[in-house]
């Protein structure tokens, strides 16, 4: 559904300055990860000695790189776990998004955009040519 979209393109942040860029995207990474991690530990796909090994590199400050590594060969739907995050991730920042531009929007007809791809967004829709409507009003509306 939003695969097909970068996190800079699907916030329409490209403009912003490289290193606030990197910024966002590190933090998001990061939550991501986090949150995959949260999620096996609470589902108990993962043992206890590989959790503890993989706090203790944590702890140790091996890069997140390092720590998905060790993950991904011990968990092994690893990496659908991680898309599947991140899907979930884009579409919360998206909806979230939604909302903040709604108060701006003096048409009709731009809301109505707005109002039509948050509810594909909530019934996991194909949304592409909605999103891509959306893109203008961004614009439109001189929105970050």
């Amino acid at each position: 559904m939003l695969d097909k979209y970068n996190l800079v393109e699907l916030l329409g942040i490209e403009k912003l300055p490289q290193e606030t860029l990197n910024q966002i995207v590190s933090k998001t990474v990061e939550l991501i990860y986090r949150r995959v991690f949260q999620k096996i530990d609470d589902s108990g796909l993962i043992s206890q000695e590989t959790k503890t090994k993989a706090v203790e590199m944590e702890e140790q400050g091996k890069p997140i790189e390092e720590i998905q590594q060790f993950i991904s060969e011990n968990i092994p739907n690893f990496t659908d776990l991680v898309i599947q995050e991140t899907d979930l991730m884009k579409m919360e920042m998206l909806k979230d998004q939604l909302q903040k531009i709604k108060p701006l929007i003096t048409d009709e007809t731009d809301l109505q955009v707005v109002e039509k791809l948050g509810s594909k967004l909530s019934n996991e829709e194909n949304l592409e040519e909605d999103f891509e409507q959306y893109k203008k009003l961004r614009d439109k509306y001189n929105f970050v």
